[in-house]
């Protein structure tokens, strides 16, 4: 699962959300799906994949 944050153009500017998919073109359909639910949404700004680098210590 990756993670992704979307931004969408608003009438007052732009706002995001976060959003999880398996692939880019899957973040792509969500996107556009979360789209038709928002009010005041005129289009996607962009869409960033989120790579989250873990950190191990082992001692």
């Amino acid at each position: 699962m990756m993670q992704f944050i979307v931004e969408y153009f608003t009438l007052t500017g732009s706002t995001q959300i976060d959003l999880k998919a398996q692939s880019y073109r899957e973040a792509e359909i969500k996107a556009v799906q979360e789209q038709e639910k928002r009010n005041g949404v005129i289009g996607i700004k962009c869409i960033r994949e989120i790579r989250v680098i873990q950190e191990r210590e082992v001692c």
